[in-house]
Parts: C-alpha cells; sequence; structure tokens
C-alpha cells in the first residue's frame, strides 16, 4: 500500500509540473508593411516576475510587472523602443511600424513565482506589402526610364531592307538600243582632234 501511495504522489507532482510548464499552440500572425500587430498572450491570474520576448531566438525585450499596468521594460535594440508598447498588465506585446525583416519566429517566456517552469508561446509573424502600395509599385516599374519632354513629338527612325531583285522584262513598254563602236585609233595616246560624230555612235529604236 504504501509503494501505491508514493507511486500515485509521483504521478501527481509530475502532472502538476507537466501543467505548468505547457505550452499554447503556435499563432500564425499577419501583418501589413508599415502597419502594427499584437502578440497576444492569456490573462494570467498567478503573480507574473518577468516576461521575456525572443525574435529568432535572439532576446528583444525584458518584461517586469509592477503592478497598476506598469511594467518596466528592458529593450535589448534602441531601435525598437518606440516600436514597442504592452497592453493588458504588459502581458501581449504590439509591435508598430513593421518592416519586411520583422517575419520571423517569435516566442515567449512567463516566469511566475509559484512555478518553476515558465509559460511559454510561439507565434510566426509575415509581413507583407498592402495591396496599394503594391500597385503603386508596380505601376512605378512599369513606366520606362525615358520620357519625352511636353510637348514633343517622338520620332522613331525606321530602317528598311531593299531585297535586290531582277526586275521581270515588260516587252510592250522596253526601249531597245545599238551602239556602234568606233574602230581603234592607230595611236591610242593621241587623241581625235575632229571626231567623226556622225560614225561615232548611232541609235536604233526598235519598237
Amino acid at each position: 500500500m504504501a509503494g501505491s501511495s508514493t507511486c500515485l504522489v509521483l504521478i501527481s507532482l509530475l502532472w502538476q509540473l507537466t501543467g505548468s510548464a505547457a505550452s499554447g499552440a503556435l499563432k500564425e500572425l499577419v501583418g501589413a508593411l508599415g502597419g502594427s500587430v499584437t502578440f497576444p498572450l492569456n490573462a494570467i491570474e498567478e503573480q507574473v516576475d518577468s516576461i521575456s520576448w525572443t525574435f529568432n531566438k535572439t532576446i528583444l525585450v525584458m518584461v517586469q510587472p509592477m503592478g497598476d499596468e506598469k511594467v518596466n521594460v528592458i529593450v535589448t535594440q534602441n531601435r525598437n523602443k518606440e516600436r514597442m508598447e504592452f497592453l493588458g498588465k504588459g502581458h501581449s506585446l504590439k509591435l508598430s511600424k513593421l518592416m519586411k525583416n520583422d517575419s520571423g519566429a517569435y516566442h515567449v517566456e512567463i516566469h511566475r513565482s509559484l512555478s518553476l517552469f515558465p509559460i511559454t508561446q510561439e507565434y510566426v509573424l509575415h509581413v507583407y506589402e498592402s495591396i496599394e502600395e503594391k500597385k503603386t509599385t508596380d505601376i512605378h516599374q512599369e513606366i520606362p526610364n525615358f520620357c519625352p519632354h511636353a510637348g514633343e513629338n517622338t520620332e522613331y527612325d525606321t530602317i528598311s531592307y531593299n531585297h535586290e531583285t531582277i526586275p521581270k522584262e515588260d516587252p510592250v513598254n522596253t526601249l531597245y538600243s545599238t551602239v556602234q563602236i568606233p574602230e581603234k585609233m592607230k595611236d591610242p595616246h593621241s587623241l581625235p582632234t575632229a571626231p567623226d560624230t556622225s560614225r561615232l555612235f548611232s541609235y536604233e529604236n526598235v519598237i
């Protein structure tokens, strides 16, 4: 009997420890570029000692609730101070001015005075461009780099390629000429003083 009682006590302790260290289901969040998103946490009735947030396994911020919804915040990176806000007694984190590199895995641990193990929660954040910003970006990408001045007409140079072909013969409209070559001169280096023009060339039109 003593052995069974001890076993029941051990099972009860294990159940309590497991319950205290239970983690919530993975939550996926979506935010618009330049907008804000809230990482929700369920209200905790027990006394909370500290809450730590990590982003991609890097400590992002430490929060210590001080009562009356006042919290002591320790931010690891100064550039994130103005972007963070804590809601509901400092449990939930609101992140503003979202950037694309804010997308990733977030992890929170809540340490309590009456528990050995923290409560944990996992998040995955996806940051997208809004539809209006995406349309504006697409329009700017479609505009060409060169734009003619107002009032000017754009002229384009065209290059034509002529294909050399032999024209077909039209026997009706063709004019034939015959040329009579003069006799060879005795001295090719001397020029005739009075060429016989009537003998040099003669033309005969054949229709």
